[in-house]
């Protein structure tokens, strides 16, 4: 891991707006990502909640926990394209947090993206969860 003595860090206001597709939610994270490339950033931090706007994905006739459960199956997809967009443009990702399915169980899962690739996580605690 490279030393830094400075670290220019980026954190975001996102603006939740439906999506029609995983797609188009990818671009706007992505669209930061290159952002914070461009103003030279190390660190971009996104808000906690963003991966959220994934829910107009979803039905909203169903219960949140119907909503829930089906935002945690996009979550591999959302690491790959979140690692890759932290790789391709260089920098550190801190990408709020997602919900999962680990072992039958939905947690809360924060995840770190480094610009080598790496991927790294952390779950909040057991009463945040969904």
């Amino acid at each position: 891991m490279e030393k830094l003595d400075r670290v220019r860090v980026a954190s975001l206001q996102y603006f939740i707006r439906p999506v029609s597709s995983f797609e188009e939610f990818e671009a706007q994270a992505v669209g930061h990502i290159a952002t914070a490339a461009d103003y030279k950033c190390q660190l971009l931090v996104f808000p906690e909640y963003f991966s959220v706007q994934l829910l107009s994905l979803t039905a909203s006739t169903s219960s949140i926990r119907d909503q829930v459960r089906i935002l945690a199956r996009e979550a591999p997809r959302f690491v790959v394209a979140m690692s890759a967009a932290a790789k391709k443009y260089g920098l550190y990702v801190i990408a709020g947090t997602i919900p999962v399915e680990d072992a039958g169980e939905i947690k809360n899962r924060a995840y770190f993206f480094s610009p080598q690739g790496g991927v790294e996580f952390q779950d909040k605690t057991a009463h945040d969860a969904f």
